[in-house]
């Protein structure tokens, strides 16, 4: 069984990665996902997600 690539969450400048999919119910619920080309066996989901976080203050 291969793994799965993961999502990605950038944050503060580092890259996270998440062992969640957050956009996986909303597309059960829609019944669809994005048009996407599976490149090989790491990505059977269809779609990679890569999220970020903002700050107006850098502390």
């Amino acid at each position: 069984m291969t793994a799965q690539e993961r999502e990605k969450l950038f944050y503060r400048g580092i890259e996270y990665s998440l062992n969640t999919e957050p956009l996986g119910q909303y597309f059960s619920k829609i019944n669809k996902k994005p048009d996407y080309v599976i490149s090989g066996t790491a990505n059977w989901r269809g779609y990679a997600g890569t999220w970020g976080i903002l700050d107006r203050f850098i502390l």
